[in-house]
């Protein structure tokens, strides 16, 4: 796929491997790449870490030609370039790839936008390169852009990169990690509760926009086996348990109006808990 989600928790490392992705692509293929934040702070944070790999043993610092705050030139006019979040901005170049940064502190609207971005095209030498996009961010809006770029990845079968904070901690099992548990533990008590179920431990953000509080609705639901289902051009049938004819049940309907389906629920309310 020429476009991927990157969904990871605070502090692992997200803006880094963007700029390492950046700054490889750049050299290697000799294409040209924006780099999208939430803020032009997020933005020039992607290009710091750039500037910062650059100084590292080995860094192709022979094929750098110019380097100033805006923009990283490689020798054959390619370049690594930080944009602000805007729709003005981010319809004028077209990269061969776009990144990306906290697009959850994005507007939908400049994310579209961005979309338009990254184009196939030629390299310096002629060579044609696909587009290419990546989307990282955390997870912090129950009902912002993360959550409408991740549910329609989902329903198209695009690629969602997800890890944790547990995988970069550094233990005698991995000795390349570079987070700290003491680190994790300090965060964890000095934010708040939710904060860290959610940016840390990757848990579904609830916030005031939710109706309920959705670890306490998970405990009082118990999930059941399907015993059978059947599906039939738009309309789809789940059954849990065949009808008693000596038991009591109740059915209801929530009606679709523009691009959800109506559901029909028959629940069996003479037992506890009441069964679907």
């Amino acid at each position: 796929a020429n476009w991927v989600l990157w969904y990871g928790p605070r502090g692992t490392g997200k803006s880094y491997m963007l700029a390492l992705l950046a700054l490889v692509k750049a050299a290697v293929l000799e294409i040209e790449v924006t780099l999208l934040g939430g803020s032009m702070a997020q933005s020039q944070n992607v290009q710091e870490h750039v500037e910062n790999l650059m100084m590292a043993p080995g860094a192709p610092r022979h094929v750098i030609s110019k380097q100033i705050q805006s923009e990283l030139e490689f020798g054959g006019a390619n370049w690594i370039r930080p944009l602000p979040a805007s729709q003005k901005t981010v319809r004028g170049p077209h990269p061969h790839m776009t990144l990306l940064d906290e697009i959850d502190e994005m507007e939908k609207a400049v994310y579209d936008a961005a979309m338009g971005q990254a184009l196939e095209k030629p390299n310096v030498r002629g060579v044609v390169i696909p587009e290419m996009v990546v989307a990282s961010s955390t997870w912090q809006n129950p009902i912002g852009t993360f959550q409408e770029v991740r549910d329609d990845a989902i329903k198209k079968g695009m690629p969602v990169r997800t890890w944790c904070y547990m995988e970069v901690l550094k233990s005698e099992d991995n000795p390349t990690g570079w987070m700290s548990p003491d680190f994790i533990e300090r965060k964890r008590k000095s934010v708040p509760a939710e904060m860290f179920r959610v940016e840390y431990d990757l848990g579904e953000p609830a916030g005031g926009s939710r109706a309920f509080d959705l670890d306490k609705l998970n405990k009082y639901f118990v999930p059941f086996d399907i015993v059978d289902e059947t599906h039939k051009a738009d309309d789809d049938e789940w059954v849990f348990a065949e009808p008693d004819p000596f038991g009591t049940y109740a059915a209801g309907a929530d009606w679709a109006k523009e691009q959800d389906k109506t559901v029909f629920r028959v629940v069996r309310t003479d037992v506890k808990p009441w069964r679907v």
